[in-house]
């Protein structure tokens, strides 16, 4: 990752002036899985796709746009508190009776989701 990237008018960026709020990068599994598909998917649409509608463009963007991704730095490590708070509302909605949860079993299953995102 030594070399210098640069920003080229053509594919023009969003930068945040916070980039604490950048996902962390994928695990080593994932990056694998998402490469595979990406590289998967632009090979099938330009075999698939009449040379006349070939876009030049697509097989570049798609690998930025994959390296944005794979590259990211992991934001900064979580308030403890937060994951404390996280994890214990999380353990109480596991161990609820799910009638007595105001929500639908998968808005239950999303915030369950999001409070163990929240709590690494």
């Amino acid at each position: 990752m030594g070399h210098a990237r640069r920003l080229r008018p053509e594919a023009p960026r969003v930068l945040s002036a916070d980039v604490r709020h950048r996902p962390p990068r994928p695990p080593p599994a994932l990056a694998a899985h998402l490469t595979l598909a990406a590289v998967t998917g632009v090979t099938l649409s330009l075999i698939g796709a009449p040379e006349s509608d070939h876009d030049p463009e697509v097989s570049t963007r798609m690998r930025e746009a994959l390296i944005d991704t794979l590259t990211t730095d992991a934001g900064p490590a979580p308030d403890a508190t937060l994951a404390t708070r996280a994890l214990a509302l999380d353990a109480t909605l596991s161990d609820a009776d799910p009638a007595t949860v105001p929500l639908r079993p998968v808005e239950t299953a999303l915030l369950r989701d999001w409070l163990r995102q929240l709590a690494h």
